[in-house]
């Protein structure tokens, strides 16, 4: 039982690490390279900069903090959507299949 559980965290670790690698390379080669991404990026990193600079150093400091967590939750998010994509498109592949 306890093999089991090793394996089944060991398939698990290497499913996560295929979704990060798949993500940073559709991320490189689909979503970079699109002008409006580069435009909204540019835009989002000018107005981060511009509130930033106007706020006083304590709250500097909080709100890079909540930038970061912003940043973690939209990869989570992420990343959960991509893992339930592959999981529905298997379910479809399998119905299909079926037919």
């Amino acid at each position: 039982m306890t093999q089991l559980l090793h394996r089944k965290a060991q398939i698990k670790e290497a499913f996560n690490q295929f979704i990060s690698t798949r993500m940073d390379q559709v991320s490189e080669d689909a979503i970079s390279p699109s002008p409006e991404y580069q435009a909204l990026t540019t835009e989002c990193t000018e107005l981060f900069a511009t509130i930033y600079d106007q706020l006083p150093s304590d709250i500097q400091i909080l709100f890079t903090q909540y930038e970061e967590v912003v940043t973690l939750i939209q990869g989570l998010a992420e990343s959960t959507m991509y893992e339930q994509g592959i999981k529905d498109g298997l379910q479809l592949s399998q119905v299909l299949y079926s037919y």
